[in-house]
């Protein structure tokens, strides 16, 4: 027995929503792909396009070999990106250790633990429980 679905009209319209904001989310980064890959001279006289009309890797080489400015600033953000990680998760690990060595101490299950915290009371998971 074959079960098909009907197709409803809500179905389609969530459906073309989540395309339209994939592609909002989508077209600026090709776009800003497109541009990196055209002329300067096209991009100042005619402005950028999806698909560029001359093709380029002038960007590429001047970020790759001649910009200490472009790499020093590289290196800053890679700096700044990784110690904010780390000190942003150091105390994020203290905690979730402590309250893992005390839930494990206790009597309190996992599952009633995340429910006095996080208000958890979905139906499917009592019925599991």
């Amino acid at each position: 027995m074959v079960n098909h679905k009907k197709f409803r009209i809500s179905t389609g319209v969530t459906h073309l929503i989540f395309i339209l904001l994939s592609l909002c989310c989508i077209v600026p980064l090709l776009i800003a792909l497109s541009i990196s890959f055209t002329e300067e001279q096209v991009l100042v006289t005619e402005g950028y396009q999806l698909i560029p009309k001359s093709f380029t890797l002038d960007a590429y080489r001047y970020v790759f070999t001649g910009a200490s400015s472009v790499l020093q600033a590289y290196k800053v953000t890679i700096f700044y990106t990784a110690v904010t990680t780390i000190l942003h998760l150091l105390p994020k690990n203290r905690v979730s250790w402590t309250l893992g060595m005390q839930l494990r101490l206790s009597n309190i299950s996992t599952f009633s633990a995340m429910k006095m915290m996080n208000g958890f009371t979905s139906k499917t998971n009592h019925a599991i429980f």
